[in-house]
């Protein structure tokens, strides 16, 4: 059976989030198992299209996410389609649960969904609803078969109550969801878009924003989903601000913590494209079993192989008193096959870790074939990290490519199968969804 991994342990409050303990991959070769082509390869002319989320899973071990493109089209709008919710049942069959019109309904989804214990599915769409700021949506399995959705919340019902919701919910016990905006919350700043909100959204569909964004030191443009500790403090990432240095002006991004009393504390700013400790934090964190924070960034580091770096994978270690001491690099991405390095490039999405400590992401870039993504594995030895590629992805289109340019982040089955989907390539650039599998002997 699939388990879904958004963070690792002191995140147990929020019934949205899913652990579990995987069978770790020891840095052996792995293979790709395409489980389906996007855009209509097998006969679905309103298939989903262009999968940017992760999937997530139900105890059934059926696998569930969102596309960007794809449905059925968006009557006087784009016809390549709104975006849809699918899901790839346990037997490997493919069905669009939903189609956005890109109307009131919402359309255009970035983000992960999350499924409830009763098997209702939430998530957030880019634009529509009633305003075309993004929406948070319920999607509900009826008696009969189907599925009804409803727009729990429309953005831009409020002045400054944020808009374009890119990222995905997480959910309390009490069944409240809370989530991030990219742009809104204060029109005049930001570049007039509005520098972004955390928010929450209770049963009944109220929203309160928990806090606006300021831009400069504070922050702005929150990116990656949240998670949540044991006391229900959020902790997340914003890709931009906190400091100009090497960022063009525009800063080279943030880790925050929002308290339960809605004081919020910026945890480590990024110093920048030239500097070995990260830029441009898109991705976002994962706690492990003491507390300590991993995440990505998807610039800066020394690598030599990217212009502005090729990215980093970080840790901001606990201090055991509620605090985080200093940010530590344990990883620095090399490039694009610069003398010989195929390690990768640009990891956009958040890691997922196993009960060795082993960390697991992709990267959009790089790779041995074409600088198109990779699968990687981080092994701790002693006091650095070993970086295997896992696997590599191919540009190409068509049943039988692999797909390319991953985009988020990983599952994983309790045999060390990893699953992900990738935003291009296979089936008119479609995307695919697939597995990565382990060798027989690391499933023993």
């Amino acid at each position: 059976m699939i388990r879904s991994i958004n963070s690792y342990c002191r995140s147990a409050v929020f019934g949205g989030l899913v652990f579990s303990i995987a069978v770790p991959f020891a840095g052996a070769q792995a293979g790709e198992n395409v489980l389906w082509y996007f855009g209509g390869a097998k006969g679905h002319g309103t298939d989903a299209a262009g999968p940017v989320s992760a999937l997530v899973t139900d105890q059934y071990g059926n696998m569930y996410g969102s596309s960007e493109l794809g449905g059925t089209g968006c009557p006087g709008k784009r016809t390549v389609g709104c975006g849809t919710v699918f899901e790839i049942a346990a037997n490997g069959t493919e069905s669009v649960l939903y189609s956005f019109t890109g109307s009131t309904d919402g359309g255009f989804p970035e983000a992960s969904v999350i499924l409830d214990s009763s098997g209702n599915i939430y998530g957030t769409t880019t634009r529509g609803g009633a305003f075309n700021e993004g929406t948070v949506f319920e999607m509900s399995p009826q008696a009969g078969g189907g599925w009804t959705e409803q727009v729990l919340y429309s953005f831009g019902t409020n002045a400054n109550d944020g808009s374009i919701p890119g990222d995905g919910l997480i959910m309390d016990s009490s069944g409240n969801l809370y989530g991030t905006t990219e742009q809104g919350g204060n029109l005049k700043s930001c570049l007039d878009q509005g520098c972004g909100t955390v928010f929450e959204i209770a049963p009944g569909g109220a929203e309160t924003v928990l806090y606006r964004f300021k831009g400069t030191t504070d922050g702005w443009y929150p990116v990656g989903n949240l998670i949540a500790d044991s006391s229900g403090n959020l902790y997340g990432t914003t890709e931009y601000a906190g400091n100009t240095g090497d960022c063009s002006g525009t800063g080279c991004g943030t880790i925050y913590e929002l308290t339960t009393g809605g004081a919020k504390k910026t945890l480590y700013t990024f110093q920048g494209w030239t500097k070995s400790d990260g830029s441009q934090p898109t991705a976002g964190l994962i706690f492990d079993a003491n507390g300590n924070l991993y995440g990505t960034t998807r610039g800066g580091g020394n690598g030599p192989g990217c212009y502005q770096g090729c990215g980093t994978v970080y840790e901001l270690p606990s201090n055991g008193a509620g605090g985080f001491g200093s940010e530590e690099v344990l990883y620095q991405f090399q490039g694009w096959a610069v003398g010989g390095n195929i390690d990768g490039a640009f990891p956009w999405a958040a890691l997922l870790m196993d009960s060795s400590g082993d960390l697991f992401g992709t990267t959009q870039g790089g790779g041995e074939r074409c600088g198109c993504g990779t699968v990687f594995e981080l092994s701790p030895n002693g006091g650095s990290y070993n970086e295997s590629v896992l696997f590599s992805f191919d540009r190409g289109t068509g049943i039988g490519t692999t797909g390319f340019s991953p985009e988020n982040s990983l599952i994983e089955d309790q045999s060390g199968n990893l699953y992900g989907t990738t935003f291009s390539g296979g089936y008119r650039h479609s995307g695919v969804a697939f597995e990565i599998t382990a060798s027989p002997a690391q499933k023993q």
